[in-house]
């Protein structure tokens, strides 16, 4: 288990259960893939490129992006893979 500390307006600690993505693979550039992972809690996190500077702008009006929300990509070969996982 692994425990991250992220500080928002309190302290929250994140447990990560298991991984629900396929294995992680090196890209290309030598970078970390993408990844979804499953916390303690029930909670999913995922890691992936932060795109959001690059399409706020271009958001369909019915998209709502708080202060605190990112958008991140991750390719969709990263998702399926976490279908048969997820019960």
């Amino acid at each position: 288990m692994v425990l991250v500390t992220y500080q928002r307006s309190s302290v929250m600690e994140y447990a990560f259960k298991k991984r629900l993505s396929d294995p992680i693979r090196m890209s290309r550039g030598g970078n970390r893939c993408p990844d979804i992972w499953e916390l303690e809690d029930g909670n999913i996190i995922v890691i992936g490129e932060d795109i959001t500077d690059k399409v706020e702008n271009h958001l369909p009006s019915d998209v709502l992006l708080g202060a605190e929300e990112r958008i991140v990509l991750i390719p969709r070969h990263v998702l399926v893979s976490t279908k048969k996982r997820i019960p």
